[in-house]
């Protein structure tokens, strides 16, 4: 396997010390690779706060859609903002019936998941 291609994308909720570890086997022997006391942390980079949606510091340029549905799930409007890596911003909450709001980098790949409002 060519480790400088492979990619690990997993979600894990935990406040411990892990060990992640591949033992690769060829034809004249093999060899080991690991992590070991690797650091994870997580926070939230959209939430609710105080009748506000807060975005707090992406780790790269982003943009937010704050999509408002009808009641049937038509789109109703939707609004876009460019966020800057590393800043925090609030924006009011929309008053429609559903709203969600997405936050995305700039090759619109979800940053986290979506938020709904309401």
């Amino acid at each position: 396997m060519n480790w400088s291609s492979a990619v690990f994308e997993y979600e894990f909720e935990f406040d411990t010390t892990i060990k992640l570890s591949s033992i690769s086997f060829q034809r004249l022997g093999g060899y080991r690779t690991y992590i070991d006391n690797v650091s994870v942390s997580m926070r939230e980079l959209m939430y609710l706060d105080s009748g506000k949606l807060i975005v707090d510091r992406p780790f790269e340029d982003a943009e937010l859609w704050i999509a408002e549905y009808n009641l049937d799930g038509s789109l109703k409007n939707s609004t876009n903002y460019s966020i800057n890596k590393g800043e925090t911003k609030e924006y009011d909450i929309p008053s429609g019936e559903k709203s969600k709001a997405l936050l995305w980098n700039e090759s619109q790949v979800p940053l986290c998941g979506e938020l709904r409002i309401n």
